[in-house]
């Protein structure tokens, strides 16, 4: 029984979730300190977000032996298996990534402070 369930700790999908939902969490915890905001209204806010991440997160699970074998061929490497830590950050790091490049430059804002540029104080 306790084989199975270390198994089970072990796969691919249940590692991708536990990265999703720690991800998760440590956003709402910022924003809980930073305004106080209550769960529900957060969820509803970023409902989306989860979802595209688990989405990624099963592409990223689907799509692992292909990626491993462009990078090899492209590097010229011999890496057999990806290891596990990635699939725990590989959704949450693309969906930081596409956060933060479309809320940057979605409106051709190329400065990440745009209170400086138009000569305010950073508060």
């Amino acid at each position: 029984m306790l084989d199975n369930t270390l198994d089970f700790l072990q796969h691919e999908f249940f590692i991708m979730t536990a990265g999703v939902v720690i991800y998760f969490l440590t956003l709402f915890a910022i924003a809980y300190e930073r305004r106080n905001a209550d769960f529900r209204n957060w969820f509803q806010l970023n409902k989306i977000w989860i979802l595209l991440t688990f989405i990624v997160g099963l592409v990223c699970i689907v799509w692992d032996d292909e990626m491993l074998a462009a990078y090899n061929a492209y590097i010229q490497n011999d890496i057999q298996e990806i290891h596990k830590w990635m699939y725990f950050i590989a959704a949450p790091f693309i969906t930081f990534l596409y956060r933060t490049f479309t809320s940057n430059f979605s409106n051709g804002n190329t400065n990440p402070n745009p209170a400086m540029e138009q000569g305010q104080p950073q508060q």
